[in-house]
């Protein structure tokens, strides 16, 4: 956040807690389904969800990049119609927060904490307005690779290129008939924003993913000063004690027990012999047999339904 936040900041911090979202999801939420799908009793711990808030964001039909959008189509509206629709809607949602005096800014109880947000330009610049006839430019091009950016224009741009006088009206300028959908010109900039964020989180769910959390220490950038209570915010913001003490209690290596026999076969000591039996069967022999190097380490494993967890 800075002194000022404008839309600008509203979008990164939108893009924030989808990443802060998925880090929840796949450090506690998806752990503790494994868990309950390979019926190991660990006691879930209590971790700050920032679900609700993302929802006041973004949670049709009044989250408020829904609002925004809605006002941004009608011509009259403006950034304070768009804010009295917040006020409206979220005045008494635990993660928004209602100036008292009356002033154009509304707040959001990030997970990161309070963030104030001023709404000037918000229409116009979540508009981005640009005329058709420079559309028209790019997209009826000479140059095939500038027209071929614009794939769902095509047919329009072969009816026009076959009548090389003829002028598009603006029906054609600003719609796609194709599924009914419409087009990016259309569209506003949240909106588009949005969609992107959640087909990028999409992805990056089907991928392994690795976290790493960076901590300012100081607000200043300057060097040699670190600010003890600034951290510690950070800390107990990003989840990192709730991580710890999951980890701490929790199982996060999980791999079947046919990988499992795989990889470790060799460390049992008649390794032709292990392969003849079911690989659970053999999981536990291999772990008995690492555990006669190790005894101390015996309660850091668990053998579930499918899987070895360590």
């Amino acid at each position: 956040a800075y002194r000022i936040n404008g839309f600008e900041q509203f979008c990164i911090n939108l893009a924030n807690e989808y990443i802060h979202q998925h880090f929840i999801r796949h450090v506690f939420i998806d752990e503790q389904e494994v868990y309950d799908e390979e019926r190991l009793r660990i006691k879930p711990i209590d971790f700050h969800d920032n679900c609700l808030c993302l929802e006041l964001i973004v949670k049709p039909p009044i989250g408020i990049i829904h609002l925004l959008s809605d006002e941004s189509t009608i011509f009259q509206a403006t950034d304070r119609s768009f804010l009295d629709k917040c006020h409206q809607y979220h005045a008494r949602n635990e993660h928004y927060v209602k100036p008292k005096y009356g002033t154009p800014e509304f707040g959001i109880n990030h997970y990161a904490g309070v963030v104030h947000y001023q709404v000037d330009m918000f229409l116009q610049k979540n508009r981005d307005f640009v005329r058709p006839e420079f559309f028209e430019l790019l997209i009826y091009s000479r140059s095939m690779f500038i027209a071929s950016l614009f794939p769902e224009f095509l047919d329009n741009r072969e009816i026009h290129m076959s009548q090389p006088f003829a002028t598009l009206d603006s029906h054609h300028s600003f719609t796609v008939s194709e599924k009914g959908k419409t087009n990016r010109l259309s569209s506003n900039v949240i909106s588009s924003y949005n969609e992107s964020l959640q087909n990028l989180l999409e992805k990056i769910s089907k991928s392994s993913s690795f976290f790493v959390q960076c901590i300012r220490p100081n607000i200043d950038k300057s060097p040699l000063n670190f600010d003890d209570v600034l951290v510690m915010s950070q800390i107990q913001s990003y989840g990192i004690v709730e991580t710890i003490k999951w980890r701490q209690i929790g199982f996060p290596i999980h791999m079947s027990y046919a990988s499992f026999v795989k990889r470790y076969f060799v460390l049992c000591g008649k390794p032709k012999i292990i392969l003849r039996n079911p690989p659970k069967e053999n999981s536990k022999k291999i772990c008995d047999q690492i555990l006669k190097t190790a005894p101390e380490r015996s309660n850091e494993y668990e053998m579930g339904e499918n899987k070895e967890s360590a």
